[in-house]
């Protein structure tokens, strides 16, 4: 795909809606259409965008990817992947709505997603986009499950606080159908970590550049995420102490027992490394670094009877602590 042809269009398209912003007005009317259209016009500018089709609409609006220097080259540098919702303010004085997701299907969806997910909220009145973090989600996953939470509520800070972003908070909801109480999650949006307005996409590159050094490390982030709930690991990152727009963002961490919400349980944590360890012991013995495999071994002897990988046990039970396999 040629990469100047897509900013050919874009820069195209930022013309024509001036020249012709009375005949776009019917369009424009419809808030879902304006607020899509004026989100990609915005992000084109930092990452490639696909649009997900209403049919199959859960809760993603674009998938995107990170584009470098693209409007200098003759090809799209596509980097990294996420997905991004699309919520839109059209009238003045409107407070934020919060953001939903009240099903089994969607909770296990959002749960599921393996690229980072972020939402971003458009003021069509400034034309201007805000991107925020969701990378506290992680801490209902980790700590029910999807299985076991019902509700999960991505809220909006109703003024323009920019405290630190918290854990997310666990709350028991009344639910039909359900003999107990049910689970619900409230995620704090806190303040965005990007905004960036029409107006300021050729008057600012450095604030381009910017956004796209702070969703870079935002996605490597999540991807860590990501990767430590498919090892079965209870630990996660999240965007905590930050200013809009300034890629120096502080990461809080949480390192979770498996049955608890906040104390770490020992046993489980090491249990939760199995995997980590077993590959650092090998890769020592198989480089024969003496010195760290007996490190590592220390670790991994400690790791639970039934936590025990059987292949391990079988190629090489002494990393466990349990005596070598007789040749037969």
């Amino acid at each position: 795909m040629n990469g100047s042809s897509i900013f050919e269009r874009i820069e195209k398209v930022a013309i024509l809606k001036e020249k012709y912003k009375s005949r776009m007005s019917l369009l424009w009317s419809k808030s879902g259409f304006r607020g899509e259209y004026l989100a990609k016009f915005i992000v084109s500018r930092f990452a490639f965008i696909s649009e997900s089709s209403v049919g199959e609409d859960y809760g993603v609006d674009f998938y995107c990817g990170l584009i470098k220097d693209a409007r200098n080259k003759d090809y799209v540098h596509y980097d990294k992947p996420f997905l991004l919702q699309i919520k839109t303010k059209t009238k003045e004085g409107v407070v934020k709505a919060d953001v939903v997701y009240d099903t089994q299907e969607k909770i296990e969806t959002l749960c599921s997603l393996n690229l980072p997910f972020f939402i971003g909220y458009l003021d069509s009145s400034k034309q201007k986009l805000e991107i925020f973090s969701t990378s506290s989600m992680w801490h209902a996953f980790l700590v029910d499950g999807p299985l076991n939470v019902h509700r999960i509520v991505f809220k909006f800070r109703k003024n323009n606080d920019v405290h630190d972003v918290g854990v997310a908070k666990k709350d028991k909801i009344d639910l039909k159908g359900i003999k107990n109480l049910g689970t619900k999650y409230t995620i704090d949006l806190g303040h965005p970590i990007a905004s960036i307005s029409i107006n300021e996409l050729d008057s600012d590159e450095n604030k381009i550049e910017n956004i796209r050094n702070i969703l870079s490390k935002c996605i490597d982030r999540e991807f860590d995420n990501i990767t430590n709930k498919r090892l079965g690991l209870y630990y996660y990152r999240w965007v905590h102490k930050y200013t809009t727009n300034d890629p120096a963002i502080g990461f809080g961490y949480n390192f979770l027992g498996k049955d608890d919400t906040d104390d770490l349980d020992t046993q489980n944590a090491i249990n939760s490394m199995n995997h980590y360890l077993i590959s650092l012991a090998v890769s020592f013995k198989e480089n024969g670094d003496d010195i760290n495999y007996k490190n590592a071994c220390r670790l991994t002897k400690l790791i639970s009877e039934d936590a025990r990988l059987d292949s391990v046990i079988k190629a090489f039970p002494e990393i466990y602590g349990l005596p070598k396999n007789k040749k037969k």
